[in-house]
């Protein structure tokens, strides 16, 4: 795994849907099945939290600090909702763990960092993409 300028490149979550798919470790969940599973499995699976655009940050907010990671879909990037999710979970919510975005498009690298993004997963489109290079010219 490489670091660089915060950002995890390479990361891969298996994302598991509904409530029937068996839990397995480093998987991200829905908020709905978050807040129904038993929180001791979760911690011992190291099960991470997948937020959709539409899921309300405050039916979790008494969990945020035991959750690793949270996993946001930046399929949508271009009506900016996403960013201000991982903005407030940030500066509201004062979430400290990882925000991981995946489907991102390699436009939107500079916006994520800047609303608190911690790692992402380029789309496979961008798969060509040089993270190295253009993270080494990003000034904040």
């Amino acid at each position: 795994m490489v670091v660089k300028n915060k950002i995890i490149l390479g990361k891969k979550l298996l994302h598991v849907s509904g409530f029937d798919s068996q839990l397995v470790e480093n998987c991200t969940i829905s908020l709905d099945r978050w807040l129904l599973e038993d929180k001791d499995l979760l911690k011992r699976l190291q099960v991470s939290l997948r937020l959709e655009i539409t899921d309300q940050i405050k039916r979790i907010a008494d969990d945020l600090h035991s959750i690793p990671l949270i996993a946001v879909d930046f399929t949508n990037a271009d009506d900016c909702r996403v960013c201000a999710q991982v903005r407030i979970l940030r500066s509201v919510w004062r979430y400290k763990g990882e925000v991981f975005a995946f489907n991102a498009s390699r436009d939107k690298v500079q916006l994520m960092l800047r609303c608190g993004v911690d790692s992402f997963d380029l789309a496979y489109q961008y798969s060509d993409f040089n993270v190295h290079n253009y993270t080494d010219s990003l000034s904040f």
